[in-house]
């Protein structure tokens, strides 16, 4: 896969390197539109190959503050260790991976480490409160991560979930001088973006900054979680066309789920099967197993460079006519380095509009 993604990285990059330099008319224009193309759909999917075969891979849920991160880690991991409460909540990233006991690893600045072990959730969970908590800035600030580990039944093995602290608060502990280090956190450690908005009945509506902190980190975007989401079951498939089609255009190329969290946590403690399937949460663990597959993930990956250049193809219609070309004028030594990548059949018929 590593190789293949290159290869049409490189073949769009010198394609339009020699266009720029060609003086007829149109030329460097189609040149721009290929560079356009190349950095908005084929770098992030040349960034992600890196973590495609990782034995661990990251998952992180990044979203403004209170918007219902920590309710729906829990729900996901199937265990009360997540820290949550109404207002802002997490205070510094928290990982969490599947383990054969329970134990927090605290990452401090000055290189210092502390490892503690407990008997039970319960202990833990006390403690994960004290650490996300019951903390003032300055300790905080020295908390550079935390990493739970566990016998989390929602979690497969290989799959790691991080609960981020909240984008644009104004606390002083979260507050906007934060986002700046979350994108650096995530940048650094997380291969993949669950990014999560609120869905609250008869509430939609996006902010500004929401927007803003999504673009920061849109190429590993891969999916948008609305919370909180409650709808007329009668009317459900129909709320959650409304609301994509509202909002899809501010997070191009994701995919939408609609998860009620609370709803899940009760289900699972009344045994309550209506209910789960009304929260919609074994949508997102299916998307969960899923990326903790490195077949699957490489398929899904794959699937993703073929609907690019699906895009490709289509877009490139208009441009070719304003630039008086048939055909893209592909730079043909780095076309046939294309053509000898296992699995480029596919794509070279797709890139030729």
């Amino acid at each position: 896969m590593d190789q293949l993604i290159s290869s049409l990285v490189m073949l769009f990059q010198d394609t339009a390197r020699n266009l720029a330099a060609n003086p007829r008319p149109g030329h460097a224009q189609f040149a721009m539109f290929l560079r356009d193309f190349q950095a908005q759909r084929l770098m992030p999917l040349f960034h992600r190959t890196r973590a495609l075969a990782n034995e661990r891979y990251v998952v992180s849920m990044i979203g403004l503050t209170n918007v219902g991160k920590s309710t729906l880690a829990q729900a996901l991991l199937r265990e009360p260790v997540a820290p949550r409460r109404n207002g802002a909540a997490t205070a510094v990233p928290v990982e969490y991976e599947k383990g054969d006991s329970w134990s927090i690893t605290s990452y401090h600045t000055g290189l210092h480490i502390k490892r503690e072990t407990f008997d039970d959730a319960t202990r833990l969970s006390v403690r994960l409160r004290q650490l996300v908590f019951d903390v003032d800035e300055h300790a905080a600030k020295s908390i550079i991560r935390i990493i739970v580990r566990g016998p989390l039944p929602g979690l497969p093995e290989g799959l790691v979930l991080v609960d981020m602290p909240g984008c644009g608060a104004a606390e002083a502990i979260t507050g906007p001088e934060q986002d700046a280090e979350i994108i650096q956190y995530v940048r650094t450690h997380v291969n993949e973006v669950l990014f999560c908005v609120r869905g609250d009945a008869n509430n939609w509506k996006t902010s500004p900054r929401e927007v803003e902190f999504f673009r920061d980190l849109q190429d590993l975007c891969s999916t948008v979680v609305v919370t909180r989401w409650e709808s007329n079951p009668e009317k459900n498939e129909e709320e959650m066309a409304k609301f994509q089609h509202q909002f899809s255009h501010l997070f191009p190329l994701c995919q939408f789920l609609f998860v009620q969290a609370k709803w899940a946590i009760h289900a699972y403690q009344k045994k309550d099967e209506q209910k789960l399937v009304e929260s919609n949460i074994d949508s997102l663990h299916a998307l969960i197993e899923e990326r903790a597959s490195i077949t699957a993930r490489q398929r899904l990956h794959h699937e993703q460079v073929v609907h690019a250049c699906d895009d490709f193809a289509e877009l490139a219609r208009e441009p070719l006519r304003q630039a008086a070309l048939r055909t893209v004028p592909w730079r043909s030594d780095k076309l046939e380095n294309l053509k000898a990548t296992q699995g480029a059949h596919e794509l070279i018929l797709r890139i030729t509009p």
